[in-house]
């Protein structure tokens, strides 16, 4: 019985110190700007296995519109794309969604920089936080 005890409380020290094999997702984060008209701008980040995922949406009042993305990592571009705003039959406002995975050094904090630009009407939403 003290040798179960003993290989007990040993599993239980290993777990306590998170060696377990797979290491945990941090916090995830959610950051929210106003755009220059009418527009917000959404940012979620989720931290995994040395990665960042951005999901970036912009929701604005006019489909049909298409805006273009930048994202900046401590001041290189790590990201460029246009997308249309779409919006669905029940929905007040229009929707433009990105998808962005980046590696990322964990316990690092880095400078990102997340700009919409709406490429008709010039509209910009900008986002400047550490993640």
């Amino acid at each position: 019985m003290p040798r179960l005890l003993n290989t007990l409380a040993i599993a239980g020290g290993v777990a306590a110190l998170g060696i377990t094999g797979a290491a945990p997702a941090l916090a995830d984060v959610e950051r929210r700007a106003t755009c220059s008209v009418d527009s917000y701008l959404e940012v979620d980040a989720d931290y995994e296995y040395g990665f960042i995922e951005l999901d970036v949406e912009v929701e604005t009042p006019t489909a049909g519109q298409d805006w273009r993305l930048v994202v900046r990592k401590d001041g290189k571009r790590v990201y460029s794309n246009t997308r249309t705003a779409r919006k669905d039959y029940d929905d007040r406002y229009a929707d433009v969604d990105w998808e962005v995975v980046e590696r990322n050094k964990r316990g690092t904090r880095e400078r990102y920089v997340i700009t919409a630009t709406n490429q008709e009407t010039q509209e910009r939403c900008r986002l400047s936080t550490r993640l």
